[in-house]
């Protein structure tokens, strides 16, 4: 039995209704630099680190052990700035799209300093893609590990590489014909130089999974 067309349309508008949330953002330098650096952060919620690089943007969880409210210290890599520093939770009740913070919510950006890192890079396997005309087609690299990564991939039929937690998802462009190659992914790993110096360790921890998606 067909139903309704106001059934159909409201169950569409439901799914697409964001579940309501309060947010509160700290006030981040202008001009902030694309150097190694230290960010110390005090909140009374996890706090969410947004950064920006060439590739776009991805976010910096607290560090294991730390408790909110508190204070933490965040490694910046080097190749890119903060562009936002914020906490937020759901709210409470129902309501169409925002709420006031709870009383007594704060963040602040305490210390900002630039500091020295070692630098770890791996060529990955090369992996084999093949593009056909008229159809979206995307790579997902997910990675895992015990310091942040970047993921290099550069390719001329590369549209784009987009940031999120966890991984990276490359874009691939439309092609007049079919294309069929091998390509291959470059991690860097980075970390904050401590007493002992400034030596990338020697067996990092990491594993690197490439997926193609259409």
């Amino acid at each position: 039995m067909r139903r309704p067309w106001w059934v159909i349309v409201f169950a569409v508008a439901s799914m697409a209704t964001p579940r309501p949330r309060w947010w509160l953002e700290a006030e981040v330098p202008k001009n902030d630099t694309f150097e190694a650096r230290l960010v110390e952060i005090e909140a009374s919620h996890p706090p969410e680190i947004s950064l920006q690089d060439a590739t776009g943007t991805s976010n910096l969880r607290p560090p294991p052990g730390s408790t909110w409210p508190g204070k933490a210290t965040f490694f910046i890599p080097k190749g890119q700035r903060i562009y936002g520093v914020k906490i937020w939770n759901w709210c409470s009740g129902s309501g169409c799209c925002s709420c006031d913070e709870p009383d007594g919510a704060y963040i602040r950006i305490t210390k900002l300093e630039d500091t020295a890192a070692w630098v770890y890079e791996h060529k990955g396997t090369p992996h084999h893609m093949e593009l056909v005309p008229g159809k979206f087609h995307r790579t997902r690299i997910t990675v895992t590990a015990d310091h942040p990564v970047h993921v290099v991939a550069n390719h001329e039929l590369m549209s784009g590489v987009q940031t999120y937690d966890g991984g990276f998802l490359v874009h691939w462009k439309d092609v007049p014909e079919p294309r069929s190659f091998d390509w291959t992914p470059h991690l860097t790993m980075q970390g904050p130089c401590g007493s002992y110096g400034c030596m990338a360790p020697e067996n990092p921890k990491f594993t690197i999974d490439v997926k193609n998606e259409e």
